[in-house]
């Protein structure tokens, strides 16, 4: 009996001289050790997170390991937001402000149109100055008939400046009963306001124009070269037989009809009014709507 006693209290025996203690490997049960394997394994592989019911409170050491998220707010930071709130509170206040509204403009370089009629083309009335941008008023205004061209100057607070260069009259073209006045390209039409054209085109049946309401392109490349030609000439007519023809200062009427150059035309007419026979017989009419030949009656 004595003798089990001693045996079951026997202690273990110590580890071999050649290992020492603290590198042995703790005894555990198989089991454990297979579950703590497991455990590592799958903690490898994935991230868990604690979950907390709502009725528990985070523990002190739980609630130092959560993220903090915060901006740093520097004087820099802080003086730029000021700024910023500054600028677009005064931008607000002048969008809205009637002071900077737009009642009226000053129109420069317009004789014959008027500045009423310009101001309601650029429309600008009752705008805020901000919200004017010129290139766009200059294109609005520069839609108004006799306008050639535009530019748009804006002062503040409330202040437009328009200034206008119109098209010029270089004929009046008298069609039956009505008149228009063209500018030099021929198919601009400029106001019938101030003082008239130095040079009339009297079309008492209709027949110069292209059916479209333009001057035909030979009468109005004729005309061109005619004006620079005899500058001196005020009044020139067009028929329906005729074409181009004039009551030239000498007495004779001078036909140049509606076809061929006209620069030839005309220099054969000069050479026909130097001829002294011309002087001598004073004829009425001098016919050149033919190229090359001049007839005298």
């Amino acid at each position: 009996m004595t003798t089990r006693q001693r045996k079951a209290s026997a202690k273990p025996e110590p580890p071999p001289a050649s290992q020492s203690s603290w590198r042995q490997t703790p005894v555990k049960p198989r089991s454990q050790a297979n579950r703590n394997q497991a455990t590592m394994h799958d903690s490898a592989n994935r991230v868990s997170f604690p979950v907390h019911r709502p009725d528990e409170t985070p523990s002190r050491g739980l609630a130092r390991r959560l993220p903090r998220f915060g901006v740093r707010l520097t004087w820099r930071s802080a003086l730029a937001a000021a700024t910023l709130a500054i600028v677009a509170c005064a931008l607000g206040q002048a969008w809205l402000n009637d002071g900077f509204r737009v009642h009226a403009a000053q129109v420069r370089g317009a004789t014959r149109i008027a500045a009423e009629e310009i101001y309601q083309a650029s429309a600008v009335d009752g705008r805020s100055i901000f919200q004017i941008r010129p290139a766009s008023v200059a294109a609005k205004v520069n839609t108004t008939p006799g306008v050639a061209s535009s530019v748009v100057h804006l002062r503040l607070p409330a202040e437009v400046i328009i200034d206008v260069r119109e098209h010029q009259p270089w004929i009046a073209w008298k069609i039956i009963t009505d008149t228009v006045w063209l500018a030099a390209d021929g198919v601009t039409r400029v106001p019938v306001v101030g003082p008239p054209p130095a040079l009339t085109l009297v079309d008492e049946t209709g027949s110069a124009t292209d059916g479209v309401g333009q001057l035909k392109p030979y009468v109005f490349a004729s005309l061109k070269t005619l004006n620079a030609v005899r500058p001196e000439l005020a009044e020139i007519h067009y028929g329906r037989l005729e074409g181009l023809f004039y009551r030239a200062a000498e007495g004779w009427t001078v036909y140049l009809g509606d076809t061929g150059k006209m620069a030839p035309k005309l220099a054969l007419l000069q050479a026909v009014q130097d001829a002294p026979a011309i002087r001598n017989k004073r004829p009425e009419i001098i016919d050149l709507r033919f190229d090359g030949r001049a007839e005298i009656r």
